[in-house]
């Protein structure tokens, strides 16, 4: 068995590979420990990082369970405990200092499966000379000056397509100074738009936020995007079970339908999937169409009636979709046999992984609707017309959202 310390500059995605091995080898049976070091002040004034806290990274709603906030002393004592055939994973390992090199070979060396990263220099050179498979994740050159100096990525329209720009800290500097002013402009444009559209015009409320657009002192319908949006992503590296996701999930494609101002295009797009977004109110998608120049995301959006759509579109083919409280409107107002062409449609065009929500017959709103949707109906529609391999069903309350969320997947 052989080390594995994941090494290269900062936003390369090192912790994205600690999280998705933890969560590999938990899905495979194996005992996991996540240590961070109590000695960092900086980690300590996190408010997350703490025993039974979350570790996250750069990929939104991708984050594991901290086993371990622990001083380097401590380490040492609870890593000489750990039995044979256990994962012990250590991020920000720098603040562990050299002494815990010597301890991560004999864990090793006894049979338990030690993970690094975010090392020191000095930490490096001890663990190549001790044969760690060190992982390199440095860009080797800025793709802009091809400097080798410290590299950092930034979001932005690139060639290949990709969004990302790989980028030395001089450059990123320019291009930031370059767009501040026109940034600024475009950010209040897109501000006042969602102030004066339906359906809270000239309030400071909108049915859901931009993705990563905080506004100071504005109210949403669904402030539980984010929660949504982690069990999307959760259980989408859970069923994929990926080792490896750099770029993400570059070159995957995403559709939402009725996707309102494109909250889940943008945190899908940030993943690297090629997201659409389908949508009847055209104000809804001129304001995401503008967003998603200012964050160079090239989310494509459509403004369309959903059900002529799926309608007149029958051939089509998407890694993941969704649809959020979508479908009961077209029922609604299009009766029973529409809605289910459109669940018929979506189920169709997935290959992996659909994200289904409904509003219910309970709701006032929905009283009139020509039948009972609750629980019980939309887990029939998705195994009976959408034959998933497994549906996950992710109770509202328990899980901090409005609605009850459904998950259909195909193996």
């Amino acid at each position: 068995m052989t080390i594995t310390a994941y090494v290269g500059a900062q936003g390369a995605g090192k912790t994205t590979q600690l999280i998705l091995k933890l969560r590999n080898a938990e899905k495979s049976g194996i005992q996991t420990h996540l240590f961070l070091c109590s000695d960092s002040d900086d980690l300590r004034a996190r408010k997350h990082v703490k025993e039974g806290g979350l570790m996250g990274c750069r990929t939104t709603g991708l984050n594991y369970p901290i086993t371990h906030f622990v001083s380097k002393d401590e380490a040492i004592k609870r890593l000489s405990t750990l039995q044979v055939g256990t994962m012990a994973v250590f991020d920000e390992a720098a603040w562990f200092g050299v002494d815990l090199v010597e301890q991560w070979i004999l864990a090793n060396n006894r049979g338990v499966e030690v993970v690094i990263s975010s090392v020191s220099g000095e930490q490096e050179k001890l663990l190549e000379n001790a044969g760690a498979n060190m992982v390199k994740m440095d860009h080797p050159k800025c793709m802009l000056c091809s400097s080798e100096a410290e590299l950092t990525r930034i979001k932005c329209k690139t060639p290949d397509g990709s969004n990302w720009l790989i980028s030395c800290k001089e450059c990123k500097s320019s291009i930031e100074n370059n767009n501040r002013k026109g940034n600024a402009k475009n950010y209040k444009s897109i501000k006042d738009t969602l102030y004066r559209i339906d359906p809270f015009k000239k309030t400071k409320h909108a049915y859901q936020p931009l993705y990563n657009f905080p506004l100071k002192g504005w109210g949403y319908v669904r402030e539980d995007c984010y929660q949504r949006a982690d069990i999307m992503t959760n259980t989408l590296v859970e069923h994929l079970g990926m080792e490896n996701i750099i770029p993400y999930f570059s070159g995957k494609k995403y559709l939402d339908l009725g996707c309102c101002t494109g909250f889940f295009c943008e945190q899908m797009s940030e993943l690297g999937f090629k997201s659409s977004g389908i949508d009847i109110n055209k104000e809804f998608i001129s304001l995401a169409e503008n967003y998603s120049e200012l964050r160079s995301s090239n989310v494509n959006y459509l403004a369309h009636e959903i059900y002529k759509y799926v309608s007149e579109n029958p051939v089509a083919e998407y890694d993941v979709t969704s649809s959020f409280a979508t479908i009961q409107w077209i029922i609604q107002q299009n009766g029973l046999e529409a809605g289910l062409a459109c669940f018929d449609w979506l189920f169709n065009v997935t290959k992996k992984m659909c994200v289904i929500e409904m509003g219910y017959t309970s709701e006032d709103i929905y009283k009139e609707l020509p039948v009972n949707i609750n629980k019980e109906w939309v887990i029939n529609v998705m195994k009976e017309r959408g034959n998933f391999d497994k549906v996950k069903y992710f109770p509202a309350k328990e899980n901090g959202i409005w609605r009850d969320l459904f998950i259909g997947l195909y193996d």
